[in-house]
């Protein structure tokens, strides 16, 4: 009986280790994503599309003295934007505050 070299063996382990590798890296860069959803930044229209208040609340709700709806922009004019995690709080605050009344 004749023995094949090991080689092909050795070649197939070594394929075989760098598809764990991949799958490993996919794996964590999938945690991170959702993660990173938590402090995912959304638009204007993207709020609009998620919470189901239009523009104009949300600008009514971005200028009230006291309890603002939390949102960044740039500069005076630029792109507005909401962080879901603070606008999500934001909510539940609102939405106990009027259960109390």
């Amino acid at each position: 009986m004749k023995r094949t070299k090991p080689t092909v063996n050795i070649e197939i382990y070594a394929e075989l280790q760098k598809l764990t590798n991949a799958v490993e890296k996919l794996t964590l860069k999938v945690g991170e994503a959702s993660i990173k959803q938590e402090g995912k930044y959304i638009n204007v229209k993207e709020f609009t599309e998620r919470y189901k208040y239009s523009s104009q609340w949300q600008k009514a709700n971005r200028g009230l003295i006291k309890n603002k709806l939390p949102y960044y922009q740039n500069k005076p004019g630029g792109v507005i934007r909401y962080k879901i995690s603070e606008v999500d709080e934001w909510m539940a605050k609102k939405k106990k505050g009027k259960e109390h009344n």
